[in-house]
Formats: structure tokens, sequence, C-alpha cells
């Protein structure tokens, strides 16, 4: 199955048979979104390692939301199966376990990584955004605590592109951050 990101402000799950590659795929899911869905990550995909059912998704409104497939399909009820037009989406989403404020602008990009630390491999998510900004949260932790922000592109002050308030903005989460 291959999940996709549209400008109809949701994901579709599709099913296909790797046996016929002339085939089209088959639209079996939609998962709705007040916005539209500009990255989608699967990590049963990305890190089958993981054996998770979870989803992650990037849209015009700065947020990433985490979905669990299983319940997907349990909460949604008709707002989900086909056909739909996921655009003007209220209430709570189905199967979404977390909605995280990721940038200050479209989040364009997920992935998944990992990297050993003390002997033992961890997962990390990681988004990238229009904002000019990379951020990387550890998994699963991200289901549970605040972002860990890292500003990893080089920006001279000259040619900022944060306005003077989210400058000041990001040093005071930052010191917030430190002070715990």
């Amino acid at each position: 199955s291959r999940l996709a990101a549209s400008a109809d402000n949701s994901v579709l799950l599709s099913t296909f048979d790797a046996s016929s590659p002339s085939s089209p795929p088959h639209p079996t899911l939609r998962i709705p979104h007040p916005y539209y869905v500009k990255s989608v990550l699967s990590l049963s995909i990305a890190l089958p390692s993981l054996n998770s059912n979870h989803v992650l998704t990037g849209s015009a409104d700065e947020s990433i939301r985490i979905f669990d497939l299983a319940r997907v399909d349990e909460e949604s009820g008709s707002s989900s199966k086909l056909p739909w037009a996921g655009i003007g989406v209220e209430g709570p989403l189905p199967g979404m376990v977390k909605e995280v404020e990721g940038h200050s602008h479209d989040v364009i990009e997920l992935a998944v990584f990992t990297k050993e630390v003390e002997g033992k491999k961890e997962a990390w998510i990681l988004s990238a955004s229009v904002d000019g900004t990379l951020r990387r949260w550890r998994w699963p932790d991200v289901l549970t605590a605040l972002p860990v922000i890292k500003v990893l592109i080089p920006v001279d002050e000259e040619e900022s592109v944060m306005t003077a308030e989210e400058e000041r903005e990001l040093e005071e989460m930052l010191e917030a951050m430190d002070d715990d």
C-alpha cells in the first residue's frame, strides 16, 4: 500500500497489485485534514523495524499530525470512506493521536532516520519547512513531549527568514527549554 498527500485536504491510502505494474492503484481510505497536506510519512514503510502503524503528515497550517492507522479505520465512520472531498473538515480527525506545532510556515517534508546512542538504535523524525528550518524529534517521545528544536540552516542576520518577533519567540522557547 502507498500513501499520498493531496491538495484536497486529505491523505489517500491506496493498494496496488505489484505483480501487475500496469494496473492502477485502488484507493481504500482517506484521512481528512483541515488544510492542504504537503508531506506524508508512513513509519511502517520508511522504517519497518519500528513495527509502527503511525502516519505523520505535514501541512500548510504549520502543523505535524500523527495518526494511528489502526484507529483511523475504527474512528472514521463514513467521513473517510470513498468518495469524499476533504475540504472543510471540522471536529476531531479520525485516528489522530497528536498534533505538533512544528514550524512557522508550511511543513514541506518529513523523514525518519536512526542513529546509535550508547549502543542502542534510536529513531528520529525530521521535518523541513518553508520557514527555513529543520526540526527533529525522537520517536516515540514526540507523542508525549515537546519537540527538540534545532535551527540547522545558518541564516545571515541581514537576510533572516524570520521576523524580529519570531526570533524573540524562538529565543524565549529555547530559554524555557533550558530551564526545564
